[in-house]
Protein backbone atom coordinates (compact mmCIF):
# COMPACT_ATOMS: atom_id res chain seq x y z
CA UNK A 1 0.00 0.00 0.00
CA UNK A 2 1.23 3.53 -1.01
CA UNK A 3 4.13 1.65 -2.89
CA UNK A 4 7.98 2.18 -2.50
CA UNK A 5 7.27 5.43 -1.58
CA UNK A 6 4.86 5.01 1.01
CA UNK A 7 7.08 6.92 4.49
CA UNK A 8 6.35 10.01 2.39
CA UNK A 9 2.86 10.14 3.05
CA UNK A 10 3.43 8.89 6.57
CA UNK A 11 5.61 11.67 7.17
CA UNK A 12 3.50 14.27 5.27
CA UNK A 13 0.44 12.81 7.48
CA UNK A 14 1.91 12.72 11.00
CA UNK A 15 3.44 16.76 9.95
CA UNK A 16 -0.08 17.53 9.06
CA UNK A 17 -1.78 15.55 12.27
CA UNK A 18 0.64 17.17 14.50
CA UNK A 19 0.18 20.48 13.43
CA UNK A 20 -3.73 19.80 13.76
CA UNK A 21 -3.50 18.08 17.27
CA UNK A 22 -1.21 21.35 18.01
CA UNK A 23 -4.19 23.53 17.14
CA UNK A 24 -6.95 21.80 18.54
CA UNK A 25 -5.98 20.12 21.63
CA UNK A 26 -5.37 23.37 23.94
CA UNK A 27 -8.27 24.91 22.74
CA UNK A 28 -10.87 22.13 22.00
CA UNK A 29 -9.60 19.23 24.46
CA UNK A 30 -7.71 20.64 27.03
CA UNK A 31 -10.76 22.66 28.24
CA UNK A 32 -12.74 19.34 28.62
CA UNK A 33 -10.51 18.52 31.39
CA UNK A 34 -9.40 21.56 32.88
CA UNK A 35 -11.21 25.17 33.79
CA UNK A 36 -9.87 28.17 32.24
CA UNK A 37 -10.61 31.11 33.76
CA UNK A 38 -8.95 34.80 32.69
CA UNK A 39 -6.27 36.02 34.76
CA UNK A 40 -7.36 39.21 36.96
CA UNK A 41 -7.10 42.42 35.68
CA UNK A 42 -4.09 44.05 37.76
CA UNK A 43 -0.29 44.42 37.96
CA UNK A 44 0.41 40.90 36.98
CA UNK A 45 -1.82 40.93 33.92
CA UNK A 46 -0.42 44.43 33.12
CA UNK A 47 3.21 43.47 33.00
CA UNK A 48 2.88 40.33 31.81
CA UNK A 49 1.28 42.17 28.29
CA UNK A 50 4.04 44.53 28.23
CA UNK A 51 6.22 41.66 28.68
CA UNK A 52 4.84 40.28 25.35
CA UNK A 53 4.76 43.29 23.73
CA UNK A 54 8.16 44.30 24.26
CA UNK A 55 8.78 40.81 22.54
CA UNK A 56 6.44 41.56 19.99
CA UNK A 57 4.62 38.52 20.78
CA UNK A 58 0.92 38.56 19.81
CA UNK A 59 -0.54 37.76 22.79
CA UNK A 60 -4.45 37.70 22.59
CA UNK A 61 -5.36 35.91 25.63
CA UNK A 62 -4.01 35.00 28.95
CA UNK A 63 -5.27 32.24 31.60
CA UNK A 64 -5.38 30.64 34.37
CA UNK A 65 -6.03 27.16 34.67
CA UNK A 66 -6.75 24.51 37.77
CA UNK A 67 -3.70 22.52 37.60
CA UNK A 68 -4.00 21.46 41.20
CA UNK A 69 -7.09 19.43 40.24
CA UNK A 70 -4.39 16.86 39.15
CA UNK A 71 -1.35 18.27 40.73
CA UNK A 72 0.94 20.11 42.44
CA UNK A 73 3.41 20.94 39.52
CA UNK A 74 3.56 24.34 38.87
CA UNK A 75 3.31 25.30 35.45
CA UNK A 76 2.90 27.87 32.36
CA UNK A 77 2.31 27.22 28.55
CA UNK A 78 1.88 29.11 25.34
CA UNK A 79 0.06 27.78 22.31
CA UNK A 80 -1.53 30.03 19.13
CA UNK A 81 -0.86 30.12 15.78
CA UNK A 82 -0.02 33.66 13.82
CA UNK A 83 -1.42 36.33 15.29
CA UNK A 84 -3.56 34.72 18.15
CA UNK A 85 -1.12 33.57 20.83
CA UNK A 86 -2.07 32.59 24.66
CA UNK A 87 -0.97 32.03 27.60
CA UNK A 88 -1.79 29.86 30.48
CA UNK A 89 -0.23 29.85 33.72
CA UNK A 90 -1.33 26.81 36.50
CA UNK A 91 -2.99 28.21 39.44
CA UNK A 92 0.08 26.47 41.08
CA UNK A 93 2.13 28.69 39.58
CA UNK A 94 0.54 31.72 40.92
CA UNK A 95 0.35 29.81 44.47
CA UNK A 96 3.53 29.22 44.39
CA UNK A 97 6.04 31.90 43.46
CA UNK A 98 5.54 35.64 43.07
CA UNK A 99 5.12 37.86 40.15
CA UNK A 100 8.61 38.36 39.58
CA UNK A 101 9.29 34.98 39.18
CA UNK A 102 6.04 34.40 37.12
CA UNK A 103 7.53 37.40 34.21
CA UNK A 104 11.49 35.59 34.89
CA UNK A 105 9.53 31.98 34.08
CA UNK A 106 7.71 33.70 31.13
CA UNK A 107 10.50 36.11 30.10
CA UNK A 108 12.00 32.81 29.27
CA UNK A 109 9.57 30.93 27.69
CA UNK A 110 8.78 33.94 25.55
CA UNK A 111 12.54 33.85 24.97
CA UNK A 112 12.95 30.50 23.15
CA UNK A 113 9.42 32.37 21.22
CA UNK A 114 11.48 35.11 20.42
CA UNK A 115 14.60 33.11 18.96
CA UNK A 116 12.61 30.51 16.42
CA UNK A 117 13.40 27.89 19.40
CA UNK A 118 9.91 26.72 18.98
CA UNK A 119 9.65 26.80 15.17
CA UNK A 120 13.24 25.15 14.83
CA UNK A 121 12.63 22.16 17.30
CA UNK A 122 9.05 21.45 15.03
CA UNK A 123 11.39 21.23 11.87
CA UNK A 124 13.97 19.13 14.07
CA UNK A 125 11.18 16.76 15.20
CA UNK A 126 9.67 16.65 11.29
CA UNK A 127 12.87 16.00 9.70
CA UNK A 128 13.82 13.12 12.55
CA UNK A 129 10.27 11.47 11.86
CA UNK A 130 10.94 11.55 8.10
CA UNK A 131 14.23 9.93 8.59
CA UNK A 132 13.12 7.22 10.62
CA UNK A 133 9.98 6.58 8.10
CA UNK A 134 12.35 6.17 5.62
CA UNK A 135 15.01 4.04 7.57
CA UNK A 136 11.90 2.14 8.41
CA UNK A 137 11.05 1.42 4.35
CA UNK A 138 14.27 0.31 4.12
CA UNK A 139 14.28 -2.59 6.98
CA UNK A 140 10.70 -3.53 6.61
CA UNK A 141 11.06 -5.59 3.44
CA UNK A 142 14.60 -6.59 4.20
CA UNK A 143 14.94 -10.75 4.11
CA UNK A 144 18.16 -10.43 5.81
CA UNK A 145 16.46 -8.59 8.97
CA UNK A 146 13.89 -11.32 9.51
CA UNK A 147 16.06 -14.01 9.57
CA UNK A 148 18.42 -12.55 12.00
Amino acid sequence: MGGQYFYIYIWAFTSVFSIFMMTIVPVFIMPLFNKYEPLQDGDLKKRIYALAAQLKYPLTKLFVMDGSKRSSHSNAFMFGFGNNKRIVLFDTLMEQVHDDEILAILGHELGHWKLGHTLTNFGVTQVYFGAAFYIFSLCYTSNELYRA
